[in-house]
């Protein structure tokens, strides 16, 4: 069988024009060389050198073996080369997961970015809940994710303390009770009992916002549940009712809508977060995509893991 240093030796052979030169290129001695080119010769039973005179000349067959298996040797660095070129774009792929309403705030300028390189980096959107299982499953790689759920296999760390407002139509009646009663931009929702509110379908926004109800002793007076920010912003525009939203989809500048701060003992805020399985490495390119998001959206308690005495609720493990 030829093996392929028996190529590379042939070849080095003739490009360097005598066996003394190739063999130092291919850190042998001569006489080594030598010795393993016979041996390959008595294997063949046909002679792959005519030695006259001191001088080795390639036999026919000789030249057809460094002919076909320098071909070979181009094939078999071309082969590595993919393989490498493979195992590279293993190692950068990189598929994270954020909730509905976030992708385009959020992501979409980091996606632009990577316009380039899409293959290497896939995103998809979903509730909190469908995330996290899949995380567990290791099917996405990490989350970001409101830090909400305690789960043993999943550890969150803070990229920012995402601040909630209460968005009302302007110069409707409840818009002229806030703006009469607030105090440096505060209100008490206590002063707007019966106040209409749009609220969104996910568990992880309305069992944060329900001890805020619950401190004013009353329940929400929902009268539509909406299935994302974007709409029951839109929804509050058109002066259908209030809803309470993140400080990134705050205008200060909009012509039908009011934003306040709202006065509570509880937290008006909820730790936006990267999540991670606790059995998962970050890879170079993981950390690019979360420096991105930091550099964004980052606050003073970026990168702090998250203690469980944060998260409000506990994920079944059962639904994962």
């Amino acid at each position: 069988m030829i093996e392929l240093k028996t190529i590379q030796m042939i070849k080095a052979i003739e490009e360097e024009g005598s066996f003394q030169k190739a063999a130092d290129v291919l850190y042998l001695s001569q006489p080594a060389l030598s010795q393993y080119i016979k041996r390959v010769e008595k294997e063949l039973s046909f002679n792959l050198y005519e030695r006259s005179g001191g001088k080795c000349t390639l036999t026919e067959a000789g030249e057809v073996l460094l002919e076909e298996g320098t071909a070979l040797l181009e094939q078999y660095e071309k082969m590595l080369q993919k393989m490498k070129d493979a195992a590279s774009v293993n190692k950068k792929r990189v598929f994270f997961g954020c909730p509905t309403g976030y992708s385009v705030p959020w992501f979409s300028d980091f996606l632009y970015g990577m316009e380039s390189n899409v293959k290497q980096v896939r995103m998809m959107e979903d509730s909190v809940e469908h995330l996290i299982s899949k995380l567990l499953r290791k099917e996405l790689d990490m989350l970001f994710i409101p830090a909400v759920y305690y789960h043993p296999n999943i550890v969150h760390y803070t990229i920012c303390h995402e601040e909630f407002y209460l968005a009302i139509p302007k110069n409707n009646e409840y818009d002229l009770i806030a703006r009469s009663k607030k105090c440096d931009g505060y209100v008490d929702m206590s002063d707007l009992g019966g106040l209409p509110f749009i609220s969104g379908p996910a568990k992880a926004y309305t069992e944060f916002l329900r001890p805020i109800f619950e401190e004013t002793g009353m329940a929400a007076n929902v009268i539509f549940v909406a299935k994302n920010w974007d709409i029951a912003h839109a929804f509050v525009e058109k002066g259908a009712g209030s809803t309470i939203v993140p400080y990134w989809l705050v205008n200060d500048e909009s012509k039908y809508v009011n934003c306040y701060k709202i006065k509570s003992k509880c937290n008006t805020y909820r730790i936006f977060s990267y999540a991670l399985h606790r059995q998962s490495t970050i890879t170079d390119e993981m950390q690019s995509i979360i420096d991105n998001v930091i550099d964004k959206c980052g606050d003073e308690f970026a990168e702090q893991e998250v203690e469980q005495s944060q998260l409000i609720m506990n994920f079944n493990a059962k639904t994962a």
